[in-house]
């Protein structure tokens, strides 16, 4: 009895766990004459999941169970419903097409009462309830037919209608190559997307449309007919009427479901567009001509929600006296309005930067990525992504796509335990105010107005139904942050210190998340608490190391970094003698001299490899000076490789440089 028990136990297990094992399937869409559906929605009866085909027509999907229905739907077919097992057995699907091109002349009976039902469907859209919903933009352009641009982007989407209330940046990545000698990107399609309200006319730039018009003035501006009918669904062309009104006037196409009177997607298509927001990445470029598309695609069924708007525009572009052809293909998809992002915390400073600025400051966040994929990547994708490895840069597409400097400089870094020179954060040119002038009492200048150092802690939460992930980073901004006050010995110290006290409390906060796993309205509150304690600690540090020239509290401000962070930035106090070598450098470009500083300090105490990678990319910006290949060479001996060490000596040596007896015998050998 027991062995049998146990036997029908085991069975149950078995047969339960086939039940409701859940599957991955995916499969390729179709229509017409095996043309790939783009962009065809794939969901799960009965639940608010599922996938969109890509450019392919493929699409995969996780965690399925074979006993589930998909709903496979677009505007061009007619839906269908079949078992998720049919993708185990058939790699296609077939649907049919929608629509049957007819003879206007067939339809003209619904022509008399045309712009009344598309006037109705028009105003249900412009008054329709706000959405919020997970999005998705991708953006590909070429030159010329070779690739300049690859960005792959996640929002917190707010939609009204037809038009675009909020798009919060979540995550971010950018694939580019060089174009006339400098790297491209058009992450402004976004912005200009936010700003074309749909339903009424803006400041946008682009041309009007049906959508924004009274019957009225559609039959003044407008030729409007039916060109196919099927299924209840009309489709609706309208065309300017006057030439005079054509460039401010968008041909516009509607596809609308006469039953319901409900607007399921409306295109429009201009060529050579005279009026639109696009601009010149230079001033002295020009575009000399601008083909546009976009469809607006909308959910009947969903309340008239926004699905997803498709872009694809050309551009002549004019820069250094060439004529470039520049293609983009884009899609902005609205597809989950059942979840929301917990959003990016950023100091109130940062939420001003640029959607770019944010995703090329961003780490990289593999739980993020391996965890959300809206739309599976096209082979076009995946060639681009192949072509910027090999000919570009790629930015937070893996661990390995770290930002280049010299591509990349002045932008928002990850801190580190590599300290920041006075070069980092000021131009070379920049000048310098003595504190005995600008506190004279006939001086205007201010003090607090001649030093600014920016940095914060940026904090990111993903989760899954299994687990919670937390990215924290203490991010500083070279780009707004400077020092133009007369330099002491302890300048750099002070600089250092700031950004480190930042970093200490980034690593409190990270602690207390670890512990606790707050929700997002708790892991909000502990932000702003430690963002409030961060700013307290700052504002205690400027005031009482007097800019650094207090030497006694700006020590306990390096005991206090060493305990916390294990880093002693005692070295970076310049004595008496450093200063008076500096000063007679001065006609040497102020970033080499510096780094060679740096290089020099690190090698004083000990830290050789970090010496050696600072040293030679100060030979890298062009100095030759003999001390500098000599302290290379000392590096390169006390990490164990004598050829390089000699040959950095000699170098030394022919440039002036007297050898000590031991080096020389060393290297004779």
């Amino acid at each position: 009895m027991n062995w049998k028990f146990l036997l029908f136990v085991l069975l149950f297990v078995l047969n339960g766990k086939a039940i409701f094992a859940q599957d991955t399937i995916q499969g390729t869409l179709v229509s017409g004459s095996n043309n790939p559906l783009v962009y065809a929605k794939v969901k799960i009866l009965g639940t608010s999941r599922g996938a969109i085909a890509n450019e392919d027509g493929k699409f995969i999907l996780d965690n399925v169970s074979l006993e589930d229905s998909l709903k496979i739907s677009q505007y061009s077919v007619t839906s269908r419903i079949v078992s998720a097992s049919y993708f185990l057995e058939n790699d296609t699907l077939y649907l049919a097409k929608r629509f049957q091109e007819m003879d206007a002349v067939e339809v003209q009976g619904v022509k008399g009462e045309l712009l009344k039902l598309f006037d109705a469907s028009r105003i249900k859209i412009a008054k329709a309830d706000p959405i919020d919903s997970k999005s998705y933009f991708s953006l590909e352009s070429s030159a010329d037919g070779n690739p300049v641009e690859l960005i792959e982007a996640y929002y917190q989407g707010k939609t009204r209608g037809g038009r675009i209330e909020s798009l919060a940046l979540k995550n971010g990545r950018i694939g580019m190559s060089i174009l006339d000698n400098q790297y491209f990107v058009s992450l402004s399609t976004t912005q200009i997307l936010q700003s074309y309200n749909l339903h009424k006319a803006t400041s946008s730039n682009f041309p009007q449309s049906p959508m924004m018009l009274s019957v009225r003035k559609i039959k003044r501006l407008y030729d409007y007919r039916v060109t196919s009918i099927q299924n209840g669904v009309l489709t609706i062309e309208f065309t300017p009427k006057k030439e005079i009104n054509r460039a401010a006037l968008f041909p516009t196409t509607v596809y609308l479901h006469k039953p319901t009177k409900e607007i399921l997607r409306v295109e429009f298509k201009k060529k050579n567009l005279t009026t639109h927001p696009f601009t010149e990445i230079n001033p002295q470029d020009s575009i000399k001509r601008l083909d546009y598309f976009a469809a607006y695609n909308f959910d009947a069924s969903a309340s008239h929600r926004l699905e997803r708007i498709e872009l694809n525009y050309n551009v002549e572009y004019k820069s250094s006296n060439r004529v470039r052809n520049i293609q983009s293909n884009g899609v902005l998809l609205f597809y989950n309005t059942a979840e929301t992002f917990s959003l990016p915390k950023y100091s109130a400073i940062a939420n001003l930067y640029s959607d770019y600025d944010k995703i090329v400051s961003q780490p990289y966040n593999s739980f993020f990525w391996n965890t959300n994929s809206a739309i599976s990547p096209s082979e076009k994708k995946q060639l681009y992504k192949s072509y910027f490895e090999q000919n570009g840069v790629l930015l937070n597409f893996d661990e390995l796509s770290a930002i280049n400097p010299k591509v990349f400089a002045n932008k928002l870094i990850p801190w580190s335990n590599r300290r920041i020179q006075l070069y980092d954060i000021n131009d070379v040119d920049a000048y310098e105010v003595a504190l005995r002038n600008a506190k004279d009492f006939h001086n205007k200048v201010v003090l607090s107005e001649l030093y600014e150092l920016q940095s914060f802690i940026y904090l990111d939460r993903n989760e899954t139904p299994d687990s919670t992930h937390f990215e924290v980073r203490t991010l500083i901004n070279l780009d707004e942050s400077f020092f133009y006050i007369e330099r002491t010995p302890f300048t750099t110290c002070f600089i250092n210190i700031y950004f480190d006290l930042v970093e200490i409390q980034k690593r409190k906060l990270e602690q207390q998340l670890r512990k606790n796993l707050p929700d997002p309205e708790a892991m909000d509150a502990l932000y702003q608490r430690q963002q409030s304690e961060l700013n307290n600690t700052l504002k205690s540090y400027l005031k009482s190391v007097e800019r650094g020239t207090n030497r006694t509290v700006l020590n306990e401000y390096i005991g206090l970094v060493k305990d916390e962070l294990g880093i002693d930035n005692s070295f970076l106090i310049l004595n008496e003698e450093a200063l008076k070598i500096q000063d007679s450098m001065a006609h040497i470009p102020d970033p080499i001299i510096q780094r060679y500083n740096y290089g020099s300090a690190l090698l004083k105490i000990e830290r050789y490899t970090e010496a050696l990678e600072v040293l030679l990319e100060t030979e890298a910006m062009g100095d030759e000076h003999p001390w500098l290949l000599y302290n290379i060479g000392v590096c390169y001996t006390k990490l164990g490789n004598d050829e390089l060490a000699c040959e950095y000596f000699k170098r030394s040596e022919d440039a002036g440089e007297h050898l000590e007896a031991k080096i020389l015998e060393r290297c004779l050998e």
